[in-house]
Parts: structure tokens; C-alpha cells; sequence
């Protein structure tokens, strides 16, 4: 019989051999595998044949043995496809820049490192950012500006695909506080004894947790702007004349301090303000002092004594010293010299006689000078006493002979 065969189109091209030979493996390692299965299965069910010729376990073992040895191939090349998907992880060594100022807008950040891909990415506090690989080595990661809106630290790490980030290295981040500039103190003309007063800080780069510092102390400061502050001065930085310095201080990271101006706590000219007198209010003469700016009345306690009679004060032009004469030693007048500022009591042994009698000081305006009377001549006569240098004089000019000299003033 004759058969006729239809002509042949162009043969399909071969697929290329290495790829026909995969799949040849492949599916003859699955067919071999569960041939063995099978056989496995049939002997297992049937028993061991009494009637096996010795040496034909062995010549039945092969097939067996081939679909062992496929199956473990096809196991250790599935791992090693892994281990190649897998690879090293990537590792971020170095980020510039290491500082942001604060406030800035969003920045971009250069991060060195190794084993980078095109699935990694970097994670900031927590939370992915923009990732821009440039390479193996190099990448490239954006940081919003909301995280640089407040000063501090951010931790940035580099990881890989859905990897979690808590195993990777860390690399800090530091969110810094300018420098802040002191340009203009605006402040009003300040008084000893205010209770309290402002001053208006106008300069650059001020943030809402700057403080302005006031001799050195921190004071209540109100943030209106990064060019402008308002500083709360106390009343007790106001208690005495002087000169104060002023700063503005920001916390860290970064911040610090600005350069000081100066501001002057005057104690300005009140007519009259001190009046000393003599009062037995307290059942004998006692010396006492009124403040009239203030209407305080001071009782001079350290300067009185509680078992003498103590009069005929006089007071130096600021207030601070208080010449009197006072019977505390037996009953014989002395003069005394109290200093308001220290609280402090001078006998004044150099000028006091040790059984005559001195009294009637007058002191002059700068406080350096006292003139008294003493009878220590047997008639009264005018003594200087120099405070400076602790040097008596009689003024002999002054005095006459015969006659009583005493009661007298001195001017500045």
C-alpha cells in the first residue's frame, strides 16, 4: 500500500539546548522520584519476595538511587536560587550632612554604603522616606521638612525589600538649633525698688524654646518672632544700682548663647529721702530711720542698744552710714558709726576718749568725716575723726582756750 504524505512547512527552530535541557532534568527527576515512590510503596505492600535471586535487590537499586539523587540536586539548586535572590544585606556606613538646621526645608541626604539594590530603601524614626539608588555603594534619601520642623536626633537605617529595620545599623541624623544674635536691648529707664519691668530683644535666628538670661539668671520670656523676644526682669534683679547682663540662650543640639549686652539699674535722685531721728518709743532713746521713697521706717536694731540711751544721729548723703552718741558703756557718752549697707556696728576707739565725754557727731555728705564734741581738754572743744585713715585732730583753729566749743557740722 502506498501512503502520501503531506509536504512539511519550514521545522520549527530548536529552543536553545541548555533551556530544553533543564526541563529535560527537571521533569525526568520528577517522573524517577516517583517511580521510586511507587516502588517503595509496592514493595512495602507485597513484602520481601522469597524467591529473589541474590544480587537482584542490587540491579533493582539504581532507579531508586537516581531519584534520591535527583531529588536532592533539584533541593540544592532551589537553595542556591534563593541564596542568589537573597544575597548580602545592605548596609548603610556614612550620611552627609551628618547636621540639618532646624526649620529646613525638605533635604536631600547622601548615604555611603555597600550591597545596595534596587530594593533598598531607608528608614527614618521608623518610617520610610524617598529613596534614590545611585549605585552599589551610594543612595540617595529625601527628609521631610515636618522632620526637621523640631530640634533633635533622627535615626536613619538602610534596609533591604520588607526587611525590618530594627536589625539594621543606625546612623544619626542631627536636627540642630541656630546660633541665636543678639542685636538691640529695647528697655525703659529702670528704678531701684520697681517691682518688676520689660525689656523687647530684637535680633536673628530666635526660637519658640529660647530664654533670655538676665546677671546671669534665667527669666520668664515670651517668643514673638525669630527676630524678636520679651523678657520678664524681676523685682529682686531690680533691688540695687548696677549693671545687668543680658543674653539669649537656646537649648541644644546646636543653640548656645548670643553675645551680652548691658543694661543699668539706676537709683535715682529723691529730695530728702532719708530722715534719722531720735524716738523713746521704746521707753528710752533709741535712733530709727525712714526710707520716705518707700514710707519704710527701719529700727536700727544692730545700732541700739537695749540698756542705753542712743541720739543725736547724722546720716551721710546716700543713707548708708549713721553717726550717733550713745551712754551704753557705763553710763558715759561715746560716738558710734553704723553702716546701713552691712549692718555693722564701729566703737570707734580712736576717736572716743576713755573718760570723757564725746557726743554730738555730725558726719559729712561722702561719709568719710566726723566731727564731735569732747571735753577730754576739761572744757568742750571740736574733734575731726578721718574714717579713711583712722586719724584724730583737734581743730585747733576753731577752738579757743576759755571758751566751750562744740555742736558743730562739717560739709562734704
Amino acid at each position: 500500500m502506498t501512503h502520501r504524505f503531506a509536504a512539511l512547512g519550514p521545522r520549527p527552530s530548536a529552543r536553545p539546548r541548555t533551556a530544553r535541557s533543564r526541563r529535560f532534568g527537571a521533569l525526568l527527576g520528577i517522573l524517577l522520584a516517583a517511580g521510586a515512590a511507587g516502588a517503595e510503596t509496592h514493595a512495602q505492600h507485597l513484602g520481601p519476595d522469597p524467591g529473589l535471586m541474590p544480587g537482584a535487590k542490587d540491579r533493582l537499586a539504581p532507579p531508586a538511587r537516581l531519584a534520591q539523587r535527583a531529588t536532592r540536586e533539584a533541593a540544592a539548586a532551589a537553595a542556591g536560587a534563593a541564596s542568589a535572590r537573597s544575597g548580602p544585606s545592605a548596609r548603610g556606613t556614612r550620611v552627609a550632612p551628618a547636621e540639618v538646621l532646624v526649620g529646613s526645608d525638605d533635604t536631600d541626604m547622601q548615604v555611603d554604603g555597600q550591597d545596595f539594590t534596587e530594593t533598598t530603601r531607608v528608614m527614618v524614626n521608623g518610617a520610610p522616606v524617598s529613596t534614590d539608588i545611585l549605585g552599589p555603594t551610594q543612595l540617595r534619601a529625601r527628609l521631610p521638612a515636618t522632620l526637621l520642623a523640631r530640634a533633635g536626633r533622627l535615626d536613619l537605617r538602610v534596609v533591604d525589600g520588607q526587611q525590618d529595620s530594627a536589625g539594621a545599623a543606625a546612623l544619626v541624623v542631627t536636627v540642630a538649633n541656630p546660633a541665636p544674635r543678639l542685636n538691640v536691648i529695647e528697655v525703659p529707664a529702670l528704678a531701684v525698688g520697681e517691682p518688676a519691668a520689660f525689656i523687647k530683644l530684637i535680633g536673628k535666628a530666635f526660637r519658640p524654646d529660647s530664654t533670655v538670661q538676665v546677671a546671669g539668671k534665667k527669666v520668664e520670656t515670651a517668643y514673638r518672632s525669630p527676630e524678636e523676644l520679651i523678657g520678664t526682669i524681676p523685682a529682686d534683679l531690680l533691688a540695687a544700682p548696677g549693671t545687668l547682663a543680658i543674653s539669649v540662650v537656646t537649648p541644644g543640639p546646636g543653640g548656645g548663647a548670643s553675645l551680652s549686652g548691658q543694661i543699668t539699674v539706676t537709683d535715682p535722685v529723691f529730695p530728702g529721702r532719708f530722715v534719722v531721728f531720735t524716738s523713746n518709743r521704746q521707753g528710752r532713746n533709741h535712733v530709727y530711720l525712714l526710707d520716705r521713697r518707700g514710707n519704710r521706717l527701719d529700727s536700727l536694731q544692730e545700732a541700739n542698744s537695749p540698756d542705753g540711751s542712743d541720739a543725736y544721729p547724722s546720716i551721710s548723703a546716700d543713707g548708708r552710714f549713721i553717726a550717733f552718741q550713745s551712754d551704753r558703756h557705763q553710763g558715759q557718752y561715746d560716738i558710734f558709726l553704723f553702716d546701713r549697707e552691712t549692718r555693722t556696728l564701729d566703737s570707734l576707739p580712736e576717736a572716743n576718749h576713755r573718760t570723757a565725754f564725746d557726743g554730738f557727731p555730725a558726719l559729712s555728705a561722702d561719709g568719710r568725716f566726723i566731727v564731735f564734741e569732747s571735753d577730754r581738754l576739761g572744757k568742750p572743744k571740736i574733734f575731726l575723726f578721718d574714717l579713711r585713715t583712722r586719724a584724730l585732730s583737734e581743730l585747733k583753729q576753731a577752738n579757743e582756750t576759755n571758751a566751750d566749743d562744740g555742736l558743730a557740722a562739717i560739709s562734704n
